[in-house]
């Protein structure tokens, strides 16, 4: 895991690529961004669009590193997504409504996108605990 040269609230899981623009997830901690990204070039196709990875796996080395445990579930806080749509030959940054419009533009930049490459969206798979009325967690339920 690395912290951005520049800024030390922003955390890439793995290795930060060095070639632009990039697709991947992400999640907002009210404090910090959190990464795992991959180079368009590197990621998977599904004939539609480019991504990568996924949100359950980012979150267990996040709570791992920053011990955040919120309601033990992926989905409690503002998370997102970084998308390359091949018929559109454009960039869609997916994101929870709670995450600040400067935080959405520090994670455009994260990922490189290019400047008017990309369009910022809202999907009802990114919506956090604060989002969700009567939100339940993903444990609920779950005695173990």
């Amino acid at each position: 895991m690395s912290a951005d040269e520049n800024r030390p609230d922003v955390v890439c899981i793995g290795v930060k690529p060095a070639e632009p623009p990039c697709v991947g997830v992400f999640y907002w901690t009210f404090k910090r961004l959190f990464t795992d990204m991959l180079p368009l070039a590197q990621a998977t196709s599904d004939g539609i669009a480019i991504s990568h990875g996924e949100h359950l796996i980012l979150w267990k080395k996040v709570d791992a590193v920053a011990r955040l445990s919120v309601a033990n579930s992926y989905s409690a806080l503002p998370r997102g997504r970084v998308v390359y749509h091949l018929g559109t030959s454009r960039f869609s940054l997916y994101a929870d409504r709670c995450i600040p419009q400067d935080w959405l533009k520090e994670a455009a930049r994260q990922f490189r996108l290019p400047d008017g490459g990309y369009d910022v969206r809202r999907d009802p798979h990114y919506r956090c605990g604060r989002c969700l009325r009567n939100f339940v967690s993903d444990d609920a339920g779950n005695t173990d």
